[in-house]
């Protein structure tokens, strides 16, 4: 590969990882906190399961309150002592895989 072909690329692969970046933490401020508190149209209709840590800094426990009512099928439980990313070893990665068996039972 050229030289300036690899710049080319690089430079495009940023800018796209920096826009879904930018996606995502829309997702997480706006439309998270929104479909819990209700604003949004009701965009659950399928069953679902929330599994959010207790001392979760980007979505804590109080963003999960209220949005049973505003979604059929909604689960959420709140995981005593863990944090953000639940999947990971020193996280509780078998309650992941717990609920996302109970999930999949519940609607196969």
């Amino acid at each position: 590969m050229r030289e300036a072909d690899l710049a080319e690329f690089t430079e495009a692969a940023q800018a796209s990882a920096h826009a879904g970046q930018a996606m995502f933490w829309q997702y997480v401020v706006r439309d998270i906190p929104a479909g819990f508190r209700g604003t949004r149209r009701r965009g659950l209709a399928v069953p679902t399961l929330v599994l959010g840590g207790e001392h979760d800094p980007v979505i804590p426990p109080v963003l999960l309150r209220g949005g049973d009512p505003n979604a059929d099928g909604l689960t959420v439980r709140v995981v005593p002592g863990a944090r953000h990313h639940l999947y990971e070893e020193r996280q509780r990665p078998e309650l992941v895989a717990e609920g996302l068996r109970k999930l999949i039972a519940r609607t196969g």
